[in-house]
């Protein structure tokens, strides 16, 4: 796939990603106005597992379907006691006393039967299988593309490319450093990166002399430019693209 091709695939994930989000938000309200969600059921589904809800969401709409279905079925898993406390008679057989300490392994079972099924079908990645490691910081793509996940965790990367033309970076209630000050552009070409940050933080370095066009959005969010400045080249161009949500993004050199 070409480089303008993964930018307007990755461009249109950020805008369905947002939007969704956007979604979600004004239905909450307009349910809550309209008396349909009562105190007893905002009681019930404004608990953790909303959160979960929400991150399996934005997984499904960026075809992380694994990390996705998990997600999303752990956290009706957890809603399940909630709402047979307010509706009984939607989920008579389902007890809200001991429900999760009597049926745990069920969701154990259930992950481990997804897990199986993606090891034996699923297809690896190319960005996958072209990564070299070195050591535990620095890392490399022959194809000159990046894909880094973080998901309630933290990482730190030093970024080793000659050829860089981009890549994806994903924060789900985790921080990223990505150190790009050792990549080299192409001569004529632009990198893209699609950044999806949320309740996360997110750190980019690059070198002084890049030019960095930010595209992103921002939902109750601090996107920053923070560089020590130096004239530009005028040759080497990085476009920054996607959405942030409860979160914060530096990017600095």
């Amino acid at each position: 796939m070409s480089n303008e091709k993964k930018q307007h695939c990755n461009s249109k994930k950020g805008i369905i990603t947002f939007w969704s989000l956007v979604l979600i938000v004004v239905l909450f309200f307009f349910f809550k106005n309209s008396g349909i969600l009562t105190s007893v059921y905002l009681s019930a589904f404004l608990t953790w597992p909303l959160i979960l809800f929400i991150i399996s969401i934005i997984c499904l709409i960026h075809r992380e379907w694994v990390m996705g279905v998990v997600l999303f079925v752990t956290a009706h898993f957890f809603w399940l006691p909630k709402l047979a406390i307010v509706e009984p008679e939607l989920c008579p057989c389902i007890t809200a006393e001991g429900f999760v300490a009597r049926y745990w392994y069920l969701l154990v079972a259930f992950i481990a039967v997804v897990l199986i099924i993606q090891a034996i079908f699923g297809k690896e990645k190319p960005w996958k299988r072209h990564h070299k490691r070195f050591g535990s910081n620095f890392q490399e793509s022959k194809e000159g593309y990046i894909k880094s996940n973080v998901v309630f965790s933290s990482n730190e990367k030093i970024y080793l490319n000659e050829n860089f033309r981009g890549g994806r970076f994903e924060t789900v209630f985790g921080s990223q450093e990505i150190d790009l000050r050792k990549c080299i552009i192409p001569k004529g070409e632009r990198a893209y990166i699609d950044l999806s940050v949320v309740f996360g933080n997110c750190e980019i370095w690059v070198p002084a002399e890049w030019t960095v066009q930010i595209n992103t959005k921002s939902v109750f969010s601090n996107i920053e430019e923070k560089r020590i400045m130096a004239p530009p080249t005028g040759e080497d161009m990085l476009v920054i693209n996607g959405e942030a949500v409860f979160s914060s993004v530096e990017i600095r050199s």
